[in-house]
């Protein structure tokens, strides 16, 4: 299970999404790579901050966890 810390709306009425990440265990903001694709899968990618040098992990198709981000980032906080 993903560790949702905050969930934000913002002033564009884009919601920004701060969570653990499951490859590094270290915090981000969840982010989509790419649009949706000829066959509607999008890619994933979780961007840490300045404290952890900026890194980014991504998450595409068949990542073990992919499933639960699409549902965190399409449906709130893994409602659907």
């Amino acid at each position: 299970m993903i560790h949702i810390i905050e969930i934000t709306e913002l002033q564009n009425h884009r919601t920004s999404i701060l969570l653990k990440c499951p490859k590094c265990g270290n915090p981000g903001r969840l982010r989509v790579i790419s649009p949706k694709s000829e066959v509607g899968v999008v890619r994933f990618k979780i961007v840490h901050g300045r404290e952890f040098r900026q890194r980014t992990c991504t998450f595409g198709f068949s990542s073990d966890c992919y499933e639960e981000l699409r549902r965190i980032y399409f449906g709130g906080e893994g409602n659907d």
